[in-house]
């Protein structure tokens, strides 16, 4: 499995996974099946890297809005999916 497919599986149960530059938070936690726990453990560097580029890319779509002036794309390469790059 791999970060998007526990991040799927994850909302299947009704978890919403985030992150920190370091954490993973899964809330509500108490939804947790061991399963899905022992999964974002062994995948947690990938998935870090997933969440953390999300939450940048949603930090930056909603600064684009808010800003008077036009947008530039400084950036936005890292928000698009790899295989569109």
């Amino acid at each position: 499995m791999n970060a998007a497919g526990i991040i799927a599986l994850a909302g299947a149960y009704g978890v919403s996974l985030t992150a920190n530059t370091k954490r993973i938070i899964a809330k509500p936690a108490t939804k947790l099946t061991p399963e899905l726990r022992e999964a974002i453990r062994s995948h947690s560097a990938e998935l870090l890297e997933v969440l953390t580029r999300d939450n940048r890319c949603a930090r930056s779509a909603s600064d684009t809005k808010s800003s008077r002036h036009a947008p530039d794309d400084r950036g936005q390469q890292d928000c698009m999916p790899r295989n569109t790059r």
